[in-house]
C-alpha cells in the first residue's frame, strides 16, 4: 500500500495536536498549602480618645473604617489592629458628618508592632486664624495628637506605669481673658492608704498638647488621689487648689494614661482615663 507524503505529515501533525491537547487538559499541579504557625509583625494598634471640649459625638475611622461607636466627651476606643505598615489615613466625623466647619483628616506614619493614640483635642469652636495677608493659616476647630504608646516599656518591680497629658484650652485663663496660650498643669498624686503626708509630683509644668514625652512613669502600687492644678509645679504636701481631681488604682505592670480635658470657662475639666493593657 502506497501512501503519499502528504498523507503521512497530515497523520503526523493530527497526532501530534491530539497529545499536545490531552497535555494541556492535565490539572496544573500546585505546591501543598503551608498554614502558617507564627504572628505576622507587619500590624501596629491605634485607638482613639475624645479629649476635645466640646464635641459631644466623634466618630472615628481608620482608612475610611468606622472605629467603634461615637465617642463622647472623655470616652476613647479599644485598640484597633491595622494589618499594614507606612502612611495611615486617620479621620475624626462629627454629628452628621461634620466636625465644625471641617472633619479631621490626618496621615501619621505607623511602625511594625508599634502602638498609639490618637487624641482629639481644642474645641469644635477655636477659631480661624489668618495672616497679615487675611490668608487662612489655621481653618480652627479641633485637631489631632497622635501618640507613640511604648507598651513594652520596662518598669520598677511592684511598680505601674502612669504618664499625663494636658488638654485643656483655656487653663488658668479668666473668662474675660484675649489670651490665647492656655497656662502649664502639674499633677500631684497621693496614696490614699498611706500614712504619709508627702504626696508625689511625677508630672510637673506639663505644656498645652505637647506629647513629646511619651514614656509612662513608674508609680508604686496603689489607690492615689489624682488632683491637677494649674502651675509649673505641683507641691508634695499642704492643699492645693486642684482644677480637677479624680483617683487611680495602680497595678504592677499596668499601663495608664491620663489626661486634663474640658473647659474651664464651661466648667468641665476633668480627667480621662486610658488603660492600655
Amino acid at each position: 500500500m502506497n501512501f503519499k507524503l502528504e498523507s503521512l505529515l497530515t497523520v503526523a501533525a493530527s497526532a501530534l495536536l491530539v497529545g499536545t491537547l490531552i497535555t494541556s487538559c492535565k490539572d496544573t499541579e500546585y505546591p501543598t498549602p503551608q498554614p502558617v504557625t507564627t504572628a505576622p509583625n507587619t500590624s501596629a494598634r491605634v485607638l482613639f480618645a475624645n479629649a476635645t471640649g466640646d464635641a459631644t459625638a466623634l466618630t472615628a475611622y481608620l482608612e475610611n473604617l468606622p472605629v467603634g461607636s461615637a465617642l463622647a466627651l472623655g470616652q476613647a476606643t479599644n485598640y484597633v489592629t491595622v494589618p499594614y505598615l507606612g502612611s495611615l489615613q486617620l479621620r475624626v466625623k462629627g454629628v452628621g458628618g461634620t466636625l465644625g466647619a471641617n472633619d479631621l483628616s490626618n496621615k501619621s506614619t505607623v511602625a511594625a508592632n508599634g502602638a498609639y493614640t490618637v487624641f482629639v483635642t481644642d474645641s469644635i469652636n477655636r477659631p480661624v486664624v489668618r495672616n497679615a495677608a487675611n490668608l487662612i493659616t489655621d481653618v480652627g476647630g479641633a485637631r489631632l495628637s497622635f501618640v507613640t504608646d511604648p507598651l513594652t516599656q520596662t518598669l520598677t518591680a511592684g511598680s505601674g506605669g502612669v504618664r499625663f497629658f494636658h488638654f485643656v484650652a483655656d487653663a488658668g485663663l479668666p473668662a474675660s481673658s484675649t489670651a490665647t496660650t492656655p497656662l502649664a498643669l502639674s499633677v500631684r498624686l497621693s496614696n490614699v492608704n498611706s500614712t504619709s503626708a508627702t504626696a508625689i509630683t511625677p508630672f510637673n509644668g506639663r505644656v498645652y498638647r505637647n506629647v513629646a514625652t511619651t514614656a509612662f512613669t513608674s508609680v508604686p502600687a496603689g489607690t492615689y488621689l489624682v488632683e491637677v492644678v494649674t502651675g509649673a509645679t505641683a507641691p508634695t504636701s499642704g492643699t492645693v487648689s486642684a482644677i480637677t481631681s479624680t483617683t487611680l488604682t495602680v497595678e504592677a505592670a499596668k499601663l495608664y494614661t491620663l489626661y486634663a480635658q474640658g473647659l474651664a470657662r464651661r466648667r468641665t475639666v476633668s480627667v480621662g482615663r486610658i488603660q492600655h493593657n
